[in-house]
């Protein structure tokens, strides 16, 4: 075990102490433990340390094993101090770091690499440095490759705003909102909705900053709590008693408010009401973060980018030329209209196009997950469940306005682009899956539409194709060009005109119009990508019908089976 130091034998005065150690903190040293030592009005030495080990695993299975115990015996005693372990451990986790074989014989020239050097840090370590990584640098003429760790405290640059559920608990919540929700804003329904929430940020910003760490509070708030008792216990008072209890209540609170911050960042949304293991939560969140977290990423020409400006330009201008892309090819169908069979009756298509009540919206609002990641504007549903009292009545104007008008204001209709990793080790661009967090109020709009389309969607449906319909499994599907044109209006508005911004880090960077593909966590999506798979089934069809060579596979020629789908797998017999 290794202590790190940092010696200044240089004289100081007492009161640039602070100052010299807070800006060394903000600009190297962010959460190491400091201690002074003075022996008079001018300081002499400061000490600044974190607990590193550099270890060597043996050869031989038996020793490591006796230095893996050491190591587990070592964390218990040091569990809340950051640590990190480093060195080569002479061991590998599994056969996916393990290439090459070695030689046979003298003559052979094997080549095997595995990957015996890393770093292992607790969750301490984490908590303290959660922007934390570390890089194995090229080996050069050594058999083993150095290790450069790096990080950051985990603040983004240009952080996001989110709105956390909490402040929808604090006395005052709904007067607060009143409080802009009462001006009068010129322009639409939905723009003057748009402006008012913007405005709301500035005052849960200061509301959250008002509140400090929720974490701290609950430390303090359990010390007055145990102090109360101590002097409860000694003096018998009425007095202390009723400290006791208001000290039991606001520790009571303290508790309350950190687990809802904790449960919606961790999104652990099996935590049982009363399970009140805040450890359980900050371990969900730091290995969420880290798993997260960016710090190279290699190109197409094989250039490894560690630059954060270079892996941001890399990521956006993936993004960009993947959904926003102008090439666009038109292909004429109309040869099969004939093909579509399923149609809809007048009642049935009036249905789908009836006045949208406020009944509606509420409910399609209320639908939302108050955990399921916001949209750009911050915003979860928990916000406008909790405040529906005040912004009830200019929410369900906005949203009948659309369905009035069809036509959508662009800042409803921005995308958040969540990366979520395909692979356990993404090195390209291409290795993660865009997850797209829309805003609440688009998604209160495509659910409205997701709902009228659910009752019709048996009427509408090949049997081939089984998903997302009440009573089937896997894929459904409606014919669009069968539905009036209101219908189509909306949908087509709710997708062309979608823009976009990558989240990177906890930052947004980037904002492109989209103009093909469609977004995974749009509720209306499913819908849209079966409509696809109708038509291509229906052209599928079409050429077995016009084939003179075609046959049914021998077990598939009874029902006249060609092909079954499954979500966005195609089954071909």
């Amino acid at each position: 075990m290794q202590q790190f130091q940092n010696v200044i034998p240089r004289h100081h005065r007492v009161l640039r102490v602070q100052r010299v150690i807070r800006n060394v903190r903000l600009n190297f040293l962010r959460n190491w433990s400091w201690f002074e030592d003075y022996s008079g009005p001018a300081g002499r030495i400061w000490l600044a340390w974190c607990l590193i080990s550099v270890l060597y695993g043996d050869y031989e299975l038996i020793p490591r094993r006796e230095l893996w115990g050491g190591l587990r015996t070592l964390a218990v005693g040091i569990s809340d101090e950051p640590w990190l372990v480093l060195g080569d451990f002479n061991a590998v986790l599994d056969d996916s770091e393990v290439r090459g074989r070695a030689a046979d014989t003298m003559r052979e020239q094997g080549a095997l690499w595995k990957r015996l050097d890393r770093m292992l840090v607790n969750e301490a370590w984490l908590e303290k440095w959660p922007g934390s990584s570390y890089i194995s640098a090229l080996p050069s003429t050594s058999d083993h490759s150095p290790l450069i760790i790096s990080g950051t405290n985990g603040e983004a640059e240009r952080p996001i705003f989110r709105f956390d559920n909490y402040l929808a608990q604090l006395p005052g919540f709904l007067s607060s909102v009143d409080n802009i929700w009462k001006h009068h804003i010129t322009g639409t329904e939905m723009y003057g909705v748009v402006c008012k929430l913007k405005a709301l940020k500035t005052v849960f910003r200061r509301q959250r900053k008002q509140k400090g760490n929720l974490t701290e509070n609950v430390k303090l708030a359990k010390a007055y709590l145990d102090k109360a008792q101590e002097l409860f216990a000694v003096y018998r008072d009425d007095i202390l008693l009723h400290l006791v209890k208001c000290c039991r209540m606001v520790y009571s609170e303290a508790i309350k408010l950190e687990m809802s911050m904790l449960k919606q960042r961790a999104k652990l949304r099996w935590m049982k009401h009363g399970d009140q293991n805040s450890r359980v939560f900050f371990r969900k969140i730091n290995s969420k973060r880290a798993k997260h977290m960016i710090f190279q990423i290699t190109n197409a020409t094989g250039e490894v980018l560690t630059d954060k400006h270079a892996i941001t330009e890399e990521f956006v201008s993936y993004f960009q030329t993947l959904l926003g892309g102008c090439s666009t090819r038109i292909i004429d169908l109309s040869f099969l209209r004939t093909e579509l069979k399923h149609t809809l009756t007048l009642e049935e298509a009036s249905f789908l196009i009836r006045p949208v009540t406020r009944e509606e919206i509420k409910e399609a609002i209320f639908d939302i997950d108050e955990e399921s990641a916001p949209g750009p504007d911050g915003y979860t549903s928990a916000f406008f469940r909790t405040a529906w009292p005040v912004v009830g009545q200019a929410i369900s104007e906005a949203i009948c306005e659309f369905f009035r008008t069809g036509q959508l204001l662009k800042q409803v209709n921005t995308t958040l682009l969540a990366l979520i990793p395909k692979v356990n080790l993404p090195s390209y661009v291409s290795d993660y899956r865009p997850i797209s967090c829309c805003n609440v109020l688009y998604k209160a709009i495509t659910k409205v539409i997701v709902k009228r389309m659910q009752p019709i969607l048996h009427l509408l449906i090949d049997f081939s194709q089984t998903a997302f319909v009440p009573g089937r499994s896997i894929a459904d599907n409606i014919l669009l060009a069968q539905t009036p044109g209101w219908f189509v209006g909306w949908i087509e508005q709710c997708v062309t005109t979608a823009s976009f911004s990558v989240s990177l880090n906890g930052a947004i960077y980037g904002f492109f119009k989209g103009s093909r593909g469609l977004r995974q966590g749009d509720p209306v999506s499913p819908y849209l990508f079966v409509l696809v798979m109708e038509t291509w089934n229906s052209l599928l069809k079409y050429r077995v019908q016009n084939a003179a060579d075609f046959q049914y596979h021998w077990k598939c020629k009874e029902m006249g089976i060609l092909n079954l789908c499954f979500a966005d797998d195609v089954l071909l017999f």
